[in-house]
């Protein structure tokens, strides 16, 4: 239930701070004479020479008056109003008599937890719907319509053409919902930057769309769901990977957590293509960081492989299992026969690639070092 908003004579509102003065605010009701002629020609309701009915009739203008005001002040997000003053007046002319009363005050803001405007209540000049919050429920209807049948198709032009028009609608809307992005996710992870024009088109609008609307909080988004599915034993963006790395700005902070929240021998899918993007500028934090992960690089361990015994009928033999694709392999293959990954936790130029990235970013730390001591 609304709260009558304070309206006073004096200047202040005992135990409020004024943190904000809005302006002032002033009504008038002009009424003829003739609104009260039945008053004045009878005298039946006096008592003790006053008019209840006309009293009444003043009360309802002047409660009309406050309201009025309340009003205005409501409308300017003001919480109180002070320094009310109110007149009432007889205009008087040619062959006309009529009454005025008129009232002002001075609207203000007040420092407290529980005042009018901050419940947030609608007034009835307060827009409830708009035609924005219509198309965007109409569309999340459809999405929810349109998410199942990507899902469930097996055409590869349907899933894209679908996920494509998707995309296009949620980007002309200005549609912001993290699920959405994450339910889309896996039909964009696996399409070849390099492959059919109609999935480039439907990842580059993707990525679009990601840029436009989850500036802060796409690298979040993605870095959460590369992690959650390497955990589930899913490797995410597989072949996409490069075009989220080259296109979406990734804090080297960010890039930092993810070195350490991973297995090395997703870094060459994952971490690489992220060091390798060009920067047009690089910050202090940016250096700090970088400094921390040109530590981590250079204290890069190989890892033990798991060895697993198995049986072939009274013959025992054993393997061991890749840590990238978790192929198990003849104890005495050095590579792993499905991905070329050695037991060291190593694909054949991991570690060519390992030094191209760590001289890179040796070149920059050195160029903001020796800038940081002019």
């Amino acid at each position: 239930m609304k709260k009558s908003m304070i309206i006073t004579t004096t200047n202040s509102v005992e135990g409020k701070e004024i943190i904000e003065y809005l302006g002032i605010i002033s009504d008038r009701i002009v009424v003829g004479a003739g609104l009260f002629s039945e008053f004045f020609a009878s005298f039946t309701d006096l008592v003790g020479g006053r008019s209840g009915k006309f009293e009444a009739r003043m009360n309802e203008l002047y409660n009309h008056l406050m309201s009025s005001l309340e009003a205005q002040a409501r409308k300017i997000k003001a919480d109180a109003v002070i320094g009310l003053k109110v007149d009432m007046d007889e205009i008087s002319g040619k062959n006309s008599q009529m009454f005025m009363i008129s009232g002002v005050g001075t609207a203000v803001k007040l420092s407290c937890d529980d005042c009018e405007n901050n419940e947030e209540e609608l007034t009835n000049e307060e827009v409830i719907v708009t035609e924005d919050e219509i198309k965007q429920n109409v569309f999340k209807l459809e999405v929810e319509e349109t998410l199942p049948i990507i899902e469930n198709s097996f055409a590869n032009s349907k899933i894209y053409s679908l996920t494509s028009e998707l995309i296009s609608k949620a980007y002309d809307l200005g549609y912001i919902d993290k699920d959405f992005v994450l339910k889309l996710l896996p039909h964009i992870s696996d399409i070849n930057q390099e492959g059919i024009t109609e999935e480039v088109e439907c990842l580059n609008k993707f990525i679009t769309y990601l840029k436009s609307y989850y500036l802060e909080d796409c690298h979040f988004i993605l870095t959460k769901y590369i992690k959650d599915g390497l955990l589930n034993g899913r490797r995410e963006f597989h072949k996409s990977w490069k075009a989220f790395a080259q296109n979406i700005s990734f804090p080297y902070s960010e890039i930092y957590k993810l070195i350490n929240e991973i297995n090395f021998v997703n870094w060459e899918d994952y971490v690489f293509p992220l060091l390798e993007r060009r920067v047009t500028t690089y910050y202090k934090k940016d250096i700090d960081y970088i400094l921390k992960i040109l530590e981590q690089l250079d204290n890069l361990e190989p890892i033990n492989v798991t060895i697993e015994t198995q049986r072939n009928g009274l013959k025992s033999f054993q393997v061991w299992v890749c840590p990238y694709c978790g192929n198990k392999n003849a104890i005495d293959d050095k590579s792993c026969s499905k991905c070329k990954t050695d037991k060291k936790g190593f694909k054949p130029d991991f570690e060519r690639n390992l030094q191209r990235i760590k001289a890179r970013l040796d070149v920059i730390a050195k160029i903001a070092k020796s800038k940081m001591l002019k």
